[in-house]
Protein backbone atom coordinates (compact mmCIF):
# COMPACT_ATOMS: atom_id res chain seq x y z
CA UNK A 1 0.00 0.00 0.00
CA UNK A 2 1.55 3.39 -1.04
CA UNK A 3 2.20 5.96 1.34
CA UNK A 4 3.00 8.21 -0.86
CA UNK A 5 1.42 11.80 -0.21
CA UNK A 6 2.87 15.10 -1.07
CA UNK A 7 2.12 16.44 2.11
CA UNK A 8 4.44 14.14 3.60
CA UNK A 9 7.05 16.32 1.20
CA UNK A 10 6.47 19.61 2.33
CA UNK A 11 9.10 19.84 4.47
CA UNK A 12 12.26 19.19 3.57
CA UNK A 13 14.34 16.78 6.05
CA UNK A 14 17.68 17.59 5.54
CA UNK A 15 19.58 21.04 4.29
CA UNK A 16 21.21 20.71 1.07
CA UNK A 17 19.76 17.52 -0.07
CA UNK A 18 19.06 16.84 -3.23
CA UNK A 19 15.22 15.94 -3.63
CA UNK A 20 14.16 13.27 -6.34
CA UNK A 21 11.31 13.38 -8.25
CA UNK A 22 8.73 11.69 -5.98
CA UNK A 23 5.76 11.83 -7.71
CA UNK A 24 7.09 10.92 -11.55
CA UNK A 25 8.73 7.74 -9.89
CA UNK A 26 5.99 6.67 -8.31
CA UNK A 27 3.74 7.58 -11.61
CA UNK A 28 5.79 5.13 -13.47
CA UNK A 29 5.89 2.66 -11.00
CA UNK A 30 2.08 2.84 -11.35
CA UNK A 31 2.82 2.22 -15.73
CA UNK A 32 4.46 -0.62 -14.49
CA UNK A 33 2.56 -2.35 -12.27
CA UNK A 34 -0.91 -1.70 -14.93
CA UNK A 35 1.44 -3.57 -17.32
CA UNK A 36 1.56 -6.02 -14.30
CA UNK A 37 5.72 -5.73 -14.89
CA UNK A 38 6.52 -6.47 -11.73
CA UNK A 39 10.54 -7.00 -12.58
CA UNK A 40 10.51 -3.56 -14.27
CA UNK A 41 8.68 -2.21 -11.38
CA UNK A 42 11.20 -3.77 -8.82
CA UNK A 43 14.46 -2.68 -11.34
CA UNK A 44 12.75 0.99 -11.06
CA UNK A 45 13.01 1.25 -7.77
CA UNK A 46 15.75 0.01 -6.74
CA UNK A 47 17.21 2.63 -9.43
CA UNK A 48 15.67 5.63 -7.37
CA UNK A 49 16.48 4.40 -3.59
CA UNK A 50 20.29 4.02 -4.74
CA UNK A 51 19.36 7.82 -6.14
CA UNK A 52 17.98 8.88 -2.97
CA UNK A 53 20.28 7.56 -0.68
CA UNK A 54 23.20 8.92 -2.78
CA UNK A 55 21.26 12.53 -2.08
CA UNK A 56 20.95 12.01 1.21
CA UNK A 57 17.06 12.04 0.51
CA UNK A 58 15.82 9.86 3.80
CA UNK A 59 12.10 10.54 3.19
CA UNK A 60 12.35 9.79 -0.65
CA UNK A 61 14.16 6.20 0.49
CA UNK A 62 12.00 5.61 3.18
CA UNK A 63 9.28 5.70 0.12
CA UNK A 64 10.35 3.71 -2.16
CA UNK A 65 11.46 1.02 0.23
CA UNK A 66 8.01 0.82 1.06
CA UNK A 67 6.98 0.34 -2.12
CA UNK A 68 9.66 -2.49 -2.95
CA UNK A 69 8.87 -4.22 -0.09
CA UNK A 70 5.90 -4.91 -1.70
CA UNK A 71 6.75 -5.88 -4.93
CA UNK A 72 9.16 -8.20 -3.15
CA UNK A 73 6.61 -9.61 -1.45
CA UNK A 74 4.28 -10.32 -4.33
CA UNK A 75 6.92 -12.11 -6.50
CA UNK A 76 7.89 -13.95 -3.81
CA UNK A 77 11.47 -12.44 -2.73
CA UNK A 78 11.61 -13.36 0.70
CA UNK A 79 14.91 -12.00 1.87
CA UNK A 80 14.74 -8.67 -0.16
CA UNK A 81 10.64 -8.26 1.54
CA UNK A 82 12.02 -8.47 4.82
CA UNK A 83 15.36 -6.43 4.50
CA UNK A 84 13.23 -3.90 2.38
CA UNK A 85 10.68 -3.82 5.11
CA UNK A 86 13.36 -3.31 8.17
CA UNK A 87 15.05 -0.79 6.28
CA UNK A 88 12.02 1.21 5.88
CA UNK A 89 11.17 0.91 9.55
CA UNK A 90 14.64 2.16 10.52
CA UNK A 91 14.10 5.06 8.26
CA UNK A 92 11.10 5.85 9.85
CA UNK A 93 12.81 6.24 13.14
CA UNK A 94 15.62 7.89 11.58
CA UNK A 95 13.35 11.01 10.41
CA UNK A 96 11.32 10.43 13.49
CA UNK A 97 7.96 10.09 11.98
CA UNK A 98 6.22 7.64 14.78
CA UNK A 99 2.77 8.88 14.81
CA UNK A 100 1.87 9.87 11.39
CA UNK A 101 -0.06 8.30 8.46
CA UNK A 102 3.19 7.52 6.81
CA UNK A 103 4.63 5.57 9.61
CA UNK A 104 1.35 3.96 10.26
CA UNK A 105 0.91 2.10 6.57
CA UNK A 106 4.57 1.48 6.69
CA UNK A 107 3.80 -0.65 9.76
CA UNK A 108 0.92 -2.36 7.84
CA UNK A 109 3.04 -3.05 4.71
CA UNK A 110 6.21 -4.59 6.77
CA UNK A 111 3.21 -6.91 9.00
CA UNK A 112 2.14 -7.62 5.77
CA UNK A 113 5.21 -9.05 4.47
CA UNK A 114 6.04 -10.87 7.81
CA UNK A 115 2.79 -12.59 7.08
CA UNK A 116 3.27 -13.20 3.94
CA UNK A 117 6.30 -15.43 4.76
CA UNK A 118 4.96 -17.29 7.76
CA UNK A 119 5.86 -15.03 10.36
CA UNK A 120 2.41 -14.30 11.82
CA UNK A 121 3.19 -14.22 15.45
CA UNK A 122 6.07 -11.21 14.25
CA UNK A 123 3.52 -9.33 11.92
CA UNK A 124 0.53 -9.58 14.57
CA UNK A 125 1.87 -6.81 16.77
CA UNK A 126 3.05 -4.82 13.92
CA UNK A 127 -0.70 -4.67 12.77
CA UNK A 128 -1.85 -3.68 15.95
CA UNK A 129 0.37 -1.11 15.99
CA UNK A 130 -0.66 0.15 12.43
CA UNK A 131 -4.17 -0.09 13.17
CA UNK A 132 -4.28 2.44 16.56
CA UNK A 133 -2.40 4.86 14.42
CA UNK A 134 -4.45 4.93 11.54
CA UNK A 135 -7.62 4.54 12.82
CA UNK A 136 -7.23 7.63 14.96
CA UNK A 137 -5.77 9.45 12.43
CA UNK A 138 -8.41 8.57 9.05
CA UNK A 139 -11.93 8.27 8.44
CA UNK A 140 -14.07 5.22 9.54
CA UNK A 141 -14.46 4.25 6.24
CA UNK A 142 -11.17 5.10 4.64
CA UNK A 143 -9.92 2.19 2.30
CA UNK A 144 -6.51 1.81 4.05
CA UNK A 145 -8.15 1.07 7.17
CA UNK A 146 -10.16 -1.79 4.78
CA UNK A 147 -6.83 -3.35 3.71
CA UNK A 148 -5.52 -3.31 7.11
CA UNK A 149 -8.96 -5.08 8.61
CA UNK A 150 -8.62 -8.07 5.66
CA UNK A 151 -4.65 -8.37 6.09
CA UNK A 152 -4.49 -8.16 9.58
CA UNK A 153 -7.24 -10.87 9.86
CA UNK A 154 -5.31 -13.42 7.70
CA UNK A 155 -2.49 -13.18 10.01
CA UNK A 156 -5.31 -13.77 12.96
CA UNK A 157 -6.52 -16.65 11.08
CA UNK A 158 -2.93 -18.22 10.28
CA UNK A 159 -2.76 -17.89 14.83
CA UNK A 160 -6.03 -19.63 14.92
CA UNK A 161 -7.62 -16.45 16.22
CA UNK A 162 -11.03 -17.25 14.02
CA UNK A 163 -13.87 -15.25 15.53
CA UNK A 164 -11.70 -11.81 15.86
CA UNK A 165 -10.20 -13.02 12.26
CA UNK A 166 -13.52 -13.24 11.05
CA UNK A 167 -14.98 -9.84 12.37
CA UNK A 168 -11.68 -7.92 10.96
CA UNK A 169 -13.16 -9.47 7.21
CA UNK A 170 -16.32 -8.13 7.75
CA UNK A 171 -15.19 -4.55 8.91
CA UNK A 172 -12.88 -4.82 6.20
CA UNK A 173 -15.96 -5.75 3.56
CA UNK A 174 -18.67 -3.02 5.11
CA UNK A 175 -15.29 -0.34 4.83
CA UNK A 176 -14.40 -1.61 1.03
CA UNK A 177 -18.66 -1.48 0.05
CA UNK A 178 -18.19 2.47 0.82
CA UNK A 179 -15.00 3.20 -1.34
CA UNK A 180 -15.21 3.41 -5.10
CA UNK A 181 -13.95 0.03 -7.08
CA UNK A 182 -13.79 -1.31 -3.70
CA UNK A 183 -15.49 -4.37 -4.90
CA UNK A 184 -12.27 -5.72 -5.89
CA UNK A 185 -11.06 -5.52 -2.28
CA UNK A 186 -13.88 -7.10 -0.36
CA UNK A 187 -14.66 -10.02 -3.28
CA UNK A 188 -10.59 -10.85 -2.00
CA UNK A 189 -11.90 -10.46 1.74
CA UNK A 190 -14.97 -12.76 0.69
CA UNK A 191 -12.54 -15.72 -0.50
CA UNK A 192 -10.80 -15.11 2.61
CA UNK A 193 -13.28 -15.90 4.43
CA UNK A 194 -14.07 -19.03 2.74
CA UNK A 195 -10.26 -20.09 3.39
CA UNK A 196 -11.41 -19.13 7.35
CA UNK A 197 -14.45 -21.19 7.60
CA UNK A 198 -12.37 -24.11 5.46
CA UNK A 199 -9.86 -24.19 8.53
CA UNK A 200 -12.07 -23.58 11.29
CA UNK A 201 -14.48 -26.15 10.73
CA UNK A 202 -13.39 -28.50 7.32
CA UNK A 203 -14.48 -28.68 3.95
CA UNK A 204 -17.28 -30.89 4.16
CA UNK A 205 -18.55 -29.35 6.92
CA UNK A 206 -18.33 -25.96 5.86
CA UNK A 207 -19.39 -26.72 2.30
CA UNK A 208 -22.19 -24.37 2.76
CA UNK A 209 -21.03 -21.13 3.63
CA UNK A 210 -18.23 -21.35 1.34
CA UNK A 211 -20.22 -21.51 -1.50
CA UNK A 212 -22.04 -18.17 0.00
CA UNK A 213 -18.40 -16.85 -0.12
CA UNK A 214 -17.65 -17.72 -3.34
CA UNK A 215 -21.19 -16.37 -4.46
CA UNK A 216 -20.46 -12.90 -3.08
CA UNK A 217 -17.26 -12.67 -4.60
CA UNK A 218 -17.54 -13.30 -7.69
CA UNK A 219 -21.24 -11.18 -8.08
CA UNK A 220 -18.67 -8.54 -6.71
CA UNK A 221 -15.81 -9.39 -9.75
CA UNK A 222 -18.64 -9.44 -12.22
CA UNK A 223 -20.05 -5.67 -11.60
CA UNK A 224 -20.11 -3.81 -14.48
CA UNK A 225 -18.90 -0.72 -13.51
CA UNK A 226 -15.52 -1.91 -12.43
CA UNK A 227 -12.98 -0.46 -14.67
CA UNK A 228 -11.38 -3.12 -16.23
CA UNK A 229 -7.42 -2.38 -15.70
CA UNK A 230 -4.02 -3.21 -14.25
CA UNK A 231 -5.63 -3.63 -10.79
CA UNK A 232 -8.63 -5.75 -12.12
CA UNK A 233 -6.22 -8.24 -14.07
CA UNK A 234 -4.00 -8.18 -10.87
CA UNK A 235 -7.26 -9.09 -8.90
CA UNK A 236 -8.51 -11.52 -10.74
CA UNK A 237 -4.76 -13.31 -11.22
CA UNK A 238 -5.23 -13.17 -7.51
CA UNK A 239 -8.82 -14.81 -6.97
CA UNK A 240 -8.75 -17.32 -10.00
CA UNK A 241 -6.13 -20.17 -7.50
CA UNK A 242 -9.07 -19.96 -4.79
CA UNK A 243 -12.40 -20.19 -7.01
CA UNK A 244 -10.11 -23.35 -9.01
CA UNK A 245 -9.13 -24.62 -5.79
CA UNK A 246 -13.02 -24.75 -4.64
CA UNK A 247 -14.10 -26.56 -7.71
CA UNK A 248 -15.23 -23.68 -9.86
CA UNK A 249 -12.54 -24.26 -12.28
CA UNK A 250 -14.51 -22.58 -15.83
CA UNK A 251 -14.43 -19.25 -13.35
CA UNK A 252 -11.00 -19.32 -12.54
CA UNK A 253 -9.95 -20.48 -16.02
CA UNK A 254 -11.81 -17.60 -17.49
CA UNK A 255 -10.99 -14.79 -14.91
CA UNK A 256 -7.47 -15.73 -15.62
CA UNK A 257 -8.14 -15.96 -19.19
CA UNK A 258 -9.41 -11.82 -19.00
CA UNK A 259 -6.46 -10.65 -16.59
CA UNK A 260 -3.93 -11.77 -19.31
CA UNK A 261 -5.96 -9.85 -22.02
CA UNK A 262 -6.13 -6.92 -20.00
CA UNK A 263 -2.48 -7.16 -19.39
CA UNK A 264 -1.70 -7.81 -23.07
CA UNK A 265 -3.36 -4.17 -23.87
CA UNK A 266 -0.78 -2.41 -21.93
Amino acid sequence: MSIFDEDFFDEPIQHGAEFMPVKRVIDKLNEYENRGDLDGAIKHLRYWIAEANRAGDLKSEFTFNNEIMGMYRITGREEEAIRAAEETLKIAETINIFGSEAYGTALLNAATVYKAFGKSDKALPLFRSAEEILSGLLSANHAKLGGLYNNMALCLTDLDMFDEAEKAYKKAIDIMLTNKNGQLEAAISWLNLANLYEKRDGLLDADEIIAECLDKAEALLEDKTLPRNGYYAFVCDKCAPTFGYYGRFVYAERKSKEAKEIYERY
